[in-house]
């Protein structure tokens, strides 16, 4: 069962391709047209189109090492990770970089500099023009940056390029120094601050010395050190961790955005503990995908799911570091204020010791104001050190790699690349408009066509005679000098003869839905085939409102035929004539009857039917139209096969469905339909006329 189901389909698919193809074929002339039309506009066009020549280049981001001692607190920015390399390829097109090129003297008096910006030349139009003209981008698993430059002359997609690739690494450079610059000179204010300070507690407690002598050995209060001892020292530690995280928030002001790598570079980020449990995941990650990197494609769901895995804890981890960055003022003041709490409750205990040796309380006091305030100067001495080093640190990160040459071919138009879209969208725009035709058309344009929709089967398919101008004329002479022709009628002779499956089954009748679609030229071919196979056979015209058959076959006019027949005024031997065609007679239409459709409804029909089916082998009958009479209506119960005749891509296909109705109504043995008129290709043709010069003679046999 299954089996039958895909050979259904695989048919269905068949019949369907045939039926495209068929519609393609009728209406070639329309897809040649758009083809010619796509190929010529797209041939215009990249000859036309000025020549656009492209410098290439390429930077590499290096991965600085340290070569000093190692500081705690000092690090450098992972150059490797993937967004750190995105932020530098989007920095190239920065338009601070843009610019900078655009005002560089060596572009900035060139007419022949992006001539496509009229005057006022504003900044943000030559920087947007020139930034359509330069792609910067990431080679893959790589630490490299290509650059490409686009210019008619190239020449000057050469230097744009150069300056380009200078500009960029200058600024790149004054970025990071001024970065750097910023931290220092703030810690270096605050150092100086402190190292007042400190000197002014220094003098203050050396003052007190002398004025109450040595007093450092002077007993004091039990309890009363270590608590005011302890509180003195978490003071010092929220200060120092207070003047941390400024230091870190001023270095962090100095630009709009950073990247997470620079971000973890600050111990204020880098020590929190969302972030710290988030880095040490990206690691693990990034280490167990390392074999599915090497193991699997791209696009493979192991390293697909991981690395979606993996992209997820990095968000995680860079909005975590964002977060943190945004809470650094909020941790500032809590600082703040956990500082003025401990000095509050030192106050509160030194209150609490006031019955203490007060010289032994001044001094104390002096003494923890320096030890204080030279922890602090230590502390913030030590983070000017490490800034200290941290700019030397911040060298040249962007090397040139590849310098651009001058390009000798052109890049643009690519015109095999053009030609090729313009024969697609030739083909695409042929094809769409004729079957966008077909389906405004209401004709039936293809066998295939007819078949589906009338579910009948074609009975034979008769090419249009070689030369003829649409009218059948003289339908037996064409006929016998066109050899395709011929054939096809032998074809149907053949199809007909087949369906004879019972005794008897001898009367086939012609019909069609209007006047003009070929049937009694198809009646008088049939039955000349039928004749060349040495059957007897009789031809039969029961078109009686226009006869034509007695005309062309026999040269007279309203001779004894089926209408004196039918009214007894003839006997059959006066109204059977013979042709001068072998085993061929007709029976005419005879004399003009006032009203045909009652000659049809004599009881006299039947018999005379039945006799002449006996007389000859097969009996070929001619009728009216369908739309135009109803006298085939009355007529079609007495014969055995019933043929439709169809003019190919002409007739409408909702006539012929309704002629098909009407015959199924009056019981008509409707078996099948003749495609006639069909356009035949032209090797058609050249193959009869190739048998014809070989046989010598292509006519009819008389």
């Amino acid at each position: 069962m299954h089996t039958s189901r895909t050979r259904g389909r695989e048919a269905s698919f068949g019949g369907d391709l045939r039926y495209m193809l068929g519609i393609l074929r009728a209406k070639a002339w329309i897809v040649l047209l758009c083809l010619l039309a796509a190929v010529g506009i797209g041939a215009t066009y990249a000859w036309t189109s000025p020549k656009i020549y492209a410098a290439k280049a390429t930077l590499q981001i290096e991965q600085q090492e340290q070569n000093v001692v190692k500081i705690e607190g000092v690090k450098t920015e992972d150059l490797k990770a993937p967004e750190v390399l995105k932020t530098y390829e989007q920095n190239i097109l920065s338009p601070d970089v843009l610019l900078r090129v655009i005002n560089h003297p060596d572009l900035a008096k060139d007419p022949a500099f992006l001539p496509e910006v009229k005057s006022p030349r504003s900044d943000n139009a030559l920087q947007a023009a020139l930034a359509r003209r330069i792609t910067a981008k990431i080679r893959r698993d790589s630490r490299l940056i290509d650059i490409t430059v686009e210019d008619p002359r190239p020449a000057l997609a050469r230097r744009i390029t150069g300056l380009l690739i200078q500009e960029f690494i200058l600024w790149n450079s004054e970025a990071r120094r001024a970065a750097a610059q910023t931290a220092n000179r703030f810690l270096h204010e605050r150092a100086s601050d402190l190292g007042n300070r400190l000197e002014k507690s220094e003098h203050a407690l050396q003052a007190y010395k002398e004025l109450h002598g040595d007093v450092s050995l002077r007993a004091r209060p039990a309890g009363s050190p270590e608590s005011t001892d302890r509180l003195n020292q978490r003071i010092t530690e929220a200060h120092a961790e207070y003047l941390r995280l400024a230091s870190d928030a001023a270095q962090l002001v100095t630009k709009s955005r950073h990247s997470t790598e620079e971000l973890l570079t600050f111990p204020s980020i880098a020590s929190a503990p969302a972030i710290v449990d988030l880095a040490r995941k990206v690691g693990e990650k990034e280490t167990a995908i390392a074999p599915l990197r090497q193991r699997y494609k791209d696009g493979h769901p192991a390293r697909a799911a991981a690395e979606t895995e993996l992209e997820g804890l990095r968000a995680s981890l860079a909005s975590a570091a964002n977060q943190t960055t945004k809470q650094l003022d909020t941790r500032l003041r809590e600082l703040r204020l956990t500082e003025e709490n401990l000095k509050q409750a030192l106050r509160d205990q030194q209150k609490v010791s006031l019955g203490e040796d007060a010289v032994t309380i001044g001094y104390a006091a002096l003494t923890r104001e320096v030890e204080a305030n030279r922890t602090m100067y230590e502390s913030v001495l030590k983070r000017v050190k490490e800034t200290d080093v941290t700019k030397e640190l911040a060298g040249e990160v962007v090397q040139v790699v590849a310098r651009p040459l001058l390009p000798d071919l052109p890049v643009k138009p690519r015109k095999s690349v053009i030609l090729l879209l313009s024969l697609l969208a030739g083909l695409g725009a042929g094809s769409f408009i004729a079957f966008a035709s077909h389906a405004a058309d209401g004709s039936l344009q293809t066998l295939e066509d007819a078949e589906a929709r009338l579910g009948l089967r074609s009975l034979g398919e008769i090419p249009r005679l070689a030369g003829a101008n649409g009218k059948m004329g003289n339908a037996a002479g064409g006929v016998a000098s066109d050899l395709a022709v011929v054939e096809s009628f032998s074809t149907l002779g053949t199809s007909l003869s087949l369906l004879d499956e019972g005794a008897g089954r001898k009367v086939i009748l012609f019909t069609s839905a209007h006047a003009g679609e070929g049937k009694t030229f198809c009646a008088i071919n049939c039955a000349a085939s039928f004749a060349r196979l040495g059957l007897k056979t009789l031809l039969i015209d029961a078109d009686f409102r226009l006869p034509g058959i007695e005309r062309i076959l026999l040269g007279t006019e309203e001779a004894p035929g089926m209408s004196d027949l039918l009214l007894g005024q003839s006997d059959r031997e006066q109204a059977i004539h013979p042709t001068r065609i072998d085993s061929l007679s007709v029976l005419p239409a005879g004399r003009r009857v006032a009203r045909p459709a009652e000659c049809f409804s004599r009881p006299e029909l039947q018999a005379v039917i039945e006799q002449l089916a006996r007389d000859f082998d097969r009996v070929v009958i001619d009728t009216a139209p369908i739309h135009l009479v109803s006298d085939t209506l009355r007529f079609v119960k007495h014969v055995h096969y019933v043929c439709l005749v169809i003019h190919a891509a002409r007739t409408p296909a909702e006539d012929v469905l309704r002629t098909a109705h009407r015959l199924a109504a009056a019981g008509a043995p409707l078996m099948g339909f003749v495609w006639n008129q069909v356009k035949p290709q032209k090797s058609y043709h050249q193959y009869y006329e190739r048998t014809k010069a070989t046989r010598g003679d292509g006519r009819l046999l008389h």
